[in-house]
């Protein structure tokens, strides 16, 4: 169904064996706390720091001129929250190929990632109480690992919120990747 969306990145005898796109809603609704409490500090910020600085020296200033701006600016904050939280995952895709794993992602533009099967670590799904319809979170670890600028090795995770299927796109997973976390055991001669 989504699989043209991804034709142009397939590389010779790649052939797709899933796609599918993350739940908008459920998406949106994970995010939607954290954009809460964004628009609340803002909010704050300007009725207490900006507004009285702005207004220093004004006699007609009262408590009303002061939260009038945050009343304005923190629905502002959390509309375009939503508009951003459902444009990206309305254009958030996951596909699996016989060869790589693939996410397009991006609210604006199209951001494409993607992994070797030989280089997928662990896979986890996760079911949160706002998915709906078969949709959840679906964790990725790879076997690389980045270093941070404290000389800290992390290893690289894909994250893909509210896929629909995602328990589907799981096993596929599991049976492609069987056999890659075999740990390699070194024997040291004395």
């Amino acid at each position: 169904m989504y699989k043209e969306m991804f034709q142009m990145v397939l590389q010779k005898g790649e052939e797709i064996k899933w796609c599918n796109r993350a739940n908008a809603k459920a998406s949106m609704l994970k995010g939607l706390v954290p954009a809460i409490a964004l628009g609340a500090f803002f909010s704050i910020w300007i009725c207490g720091f900006l507004t009285p600085i702005i207004n220093f020296g004004n006699r007609n200033f009262t408590p009303t001129n002061m939260f009038a701006p945050a009343l304005f600016i923190f629905p502002i904050i959390i509309a375009c929250y939503i508009i951003y939280a459902i444009l990206n995952a309305k254009n958030t895709y996951f596909c699996i190929t016989n060869k790589r794993i693939i996410k397009r992602s991006g609210a604006f533009n199209n951001n494409f990632i993607h992994y070797t099967l030989k280089n997928v670590g662990t896979i986890q799904v996760v079911g949160g109480i706002v998915d709906s319809n078969g949709s959840a979170t679906l964790l990725i670890t790879t076997k690389d690992f980045h270093t941070d600028n404290k000389g800290n090795a992390n290893a690289n995770r894909l994250r893909i919120n509210s896929l629909y299927d995602a328990y589907e796109a799981y096993n596929i997973l599991s049976e492609l990747v069987d056999g890659n976390n075999e740990t390699l055991r070194v024997k040291l001669e004395k």
